[in-house]
């Protein structure tokens, strides 16, 4: 039976469960998860550490695509006499250990300063198939390329309103279930 919907009548012949996830055409969006968090996370270890932006996803179908988009921003400053700062970022599937997608960020000064920093809005995006309906996680991991480095994940210190009052930044991890 068909669905009607028109200016006047409204939507009608509609049943609870009537479309299926597998029902979609192949490029529509299944379901939308998002991980986030406000804290900051200080770092100067050269060793990837989680910061605990994640999210979880159990796919609806194995035929599917995941659409993964970590979006959170990144400051690192050098502590000592440097040309340059540099830190890395990257997406990993948690649940098997692959990393997913990489960045790295550098400002370069051209001379040895102490007064070199990064600031920078981070975003990295990847593909992963589904491939079963099974549980996985993704998170998001840094690292300072040099001890002398001080990485901050998510500083709260870049954000103030109009008043000049501090407000607390945000860091999104969304998966995205693509119909295949």
């Amino acid at each position: 039976m068909p669905t009607t919907i028109t200016g006047t009548d409204g939507v009608s012949q509609v049943q609870t469960g009537a479309v299926e996830s597998g029902d979609l055409p192949a490029g529509s969006v299944i379901q939308v998860v998002q991980g986030s968090t406000n804290t900051e996370v200080a770092s100067t270890s050269g060793n990837f550490i989680d910061v605990g932006l994640s999210a979880s996803i159990s796919p609806k179908s194995a035929s599917s695509t995941l659409l993964i988009v970590a979006n959170f921003d990144l400051h690192s400053r050098v502590n000592q006499n440097f040309s340059d700062v540099q830190s890395d970022t990257r997406l990993v599937n948690e649940t098997t250990g692959d990393v997913l997608n990489s960045a790295g960020h550098v400002n370069r000064a051209g001379s040895d300063s102490t007064k070199i920093t990064l600031q920078v809005p981070v975003s990295i995006t990847s593909i992963e198939n589904s491939g079963s309906t099974s549980s996985r996680t993704y998170k998001m991991q840094v690292r300072t390329q040099n001890s002398n480095y001080n990485l901050v994940f998510n500083p709260q210190f870049f954000y103030r309103d109009e008043s000049g009052n501090q407000r607390s930044a945000e860091a999104y991890l969304t998966i995205m279930e693509i119909a295949g």
